[in-house]
């Protein structure tokens, strides 16, 4: 699942100045150059002791790109927290920001250093930053600003030195002029902003995850490949991780077919359509037939009613009516037949 540069606000991958070579972070797996340009910056913030603010729609990677800052940074031999300000209790928020003292409400039977006291002498992670309440922006603002945090129920402010790395999939610039985000508390975090393409906009990335993903011995045959290139992932590399681990657990044979691959969206699976000339669009889970040899529209019929039937042939056989013996034949010519 962390200088005397002057770092540009913001790096993405229709940036001009592209890397020579394909920078390397700890823990990341990627050989598209579209994220070279966001790794190359993460590389050189790293050392610096400026603020990171990671953008990036959910499960593109930010989290592995906030650990990669902090193992390169100073601070690598010290904590590295993660707090997800989403999912943080309305009750208890201050508590696990800045921690409590015993006694200090009910529960409270120990005292806990919370999130800023966990990452003393290392990195904060601050995961969907945009979905913190304003009473704690306030807050953080003021823990950021004074270098020391107030746990809940004690007498006197505590010292800390925590390096702050956050992330989100929000346009936090909205947020600002909506009211819902501090432009003050903006302004601090945004130190060195770096965005992460999403995963349809990495293309050169999806079967080198994939295979990572993979359990030992497990292999994907060319059809599941294929497939794995054509979906659009909106879901980003979580989903990528889920579908093809789940693919390894169900499937039969340590060589994965695309029948295997199960995916939530629904554009996950193609539904062949013919359409007239001036048919508007399609929609991403059609696919137009115009053009097509029969030899094609017989692939995608063929692939399509394995994709709905999990692989039962018979099921295949029956929908499409062909003979049991005539769809294993038409299964070896295009190399789908475990």
């Amino acid at each position: 699942m962390a200088e005397a540069i002057a770092f540009p606000d913001r790096v993405t991958p229709d940036s001009p100045e592209q890397p020579r070579s394909m920078p390397s972070l700890p823990g990341l797996v990627t050989r598209d150059p579209a994220l070279a340009p966001a790794l190359e910056l993460l590389r050189r913030a790293a050392p610096s002791p400026l603020p990171v603010m990671i953008l990036g729609e959910s499960g593109t990677g930010k989290e592995l790109a906030a650990r990669a800052v902090h193992d390169l940074s100073a601070r690598s031999r010290g904590p590295f927290v993660p707090l997800n300000c989403g999912a943080i209790s309305r009750e208890l928020a201050e508590a696990e920001l800045f921690g409590h003292e015993k006694g200090s409400f009910t529960g409270a039977i120990t005292s806990a250093p919370g999130a800023f006291g966990a990452a003393d002498g290392g990195t904060l992670f601050l995961d969907e930053i945009g979905d913190l309440a304003p009473p704690l922006q306030v807050k953080l603002l003021r823990a950021l600003e004074a270098g020391e945090v107030k746990p809940v129920g004690a007498a006197r402010p505590r010292s800390i030195d925590v390096r702050i790395v956050c992330a989100t999939h929000q346009d936090l610039r909205a947020r600002v002029r909506e009211g819902a985000f501090r432009e003050d508390l903006f302004y601090r975090l945004r130190g060195v902003t770096v965005e992460l393409p999403p995963l349809r906009a990495r293309p050169a990335d999806i079967l080198p995850l994939a295979e990572h993903f993979l359990p030992p011995k497990h292999t994907l045959a060319p059809d599941a490949r294929a497939r794995l290139l054509s979906y659009r992932w909106p879901g980003n590399v979580r989903e990528l991780r889920h579908v093809v681990q789940l693919a390894a657990l169900l499937s039969e044979s340590p060589v994965i077919r695309a029948h295997a691959l199960q995916f939530d969206s629904p554009a996950g699976t193609w539904q062949p359509r013919v359409c007239d000339a001036d048919a508007p669009p399609l929609p991403q889970n059609m696919v137009d037939l115009r053009g097509r040899t029969l030899g094609e529209l017989e692939e995608l019929a063929i692939r399509s009613s394995l994709s709905r039937h999990g692989g039962n042939r018979r099921a295949v056989s029956e929908e499409l009516g062909i003979a049991r013996s005539s769809l294993l034949r038409k299964l070896d010519a295009l190399g789908l037949r475990e």
